[in-house]
């Protein structure tokens, strides 16, 4: 879900204004524990404490026409607990620009000493139907 923290970087994109643009150095994936169900107005992940902002790899965030694909990588030691909520943002949060809620992996919890990857692709485009 596009949230409302990203419509004013967006307008500021839109007109050549300066903002933070989700490149390889400033994008983040946001990883929590929380269940709680995306809302527009939410600016950060809902979890209390499991929650871990980690970086791009390597060549990410990668455009395809109207779609976008991030990539992380957590280690062995980051994020270690259930992954249910997700964000993207440009800092820990900085702007959060979209959050989504579904468990990943069954709603196995990653452990210490796993490493994971996550994918996010974001696909641009709007809710309703033109004629």
């Amino acid at each position: 879900m596009l949230l409302t923290s990203a419509v004013i970087p967006m307008a500021k994109a839109m007109i050549g204004e300066a903002y933070t643009a989700l490149n390889n150095a400033s994008a983040k994936l946001g990883i929590g524990d929380s269940t709680t169900a995306a809302a527009k107005d939410q600016t950060d992940l809902q979890a209390g404490s499991n929650k871990a902002y980690v970086g791009m790899d390597a060549s990410y965030p990668q455009r395809t026409n109207e779609t976008i694909l991030f990539q992380t990588t957590a280690g062995p030691l980051v994020a270690n607990y259930v992954w249910n909520e997700f964000l993207i943002c440009d800092g820990s949060p900085g702007t959060a620009w979209c959050r989504f809620v579904q468990p990943m992996n069954g709603g196995v919890a990653k452990t210490s000493g796993q490493t994971w990857v996550l994918q996010v692709t974001l696909t641009m485009g709007r809710a309703d139907a033109a004629n």
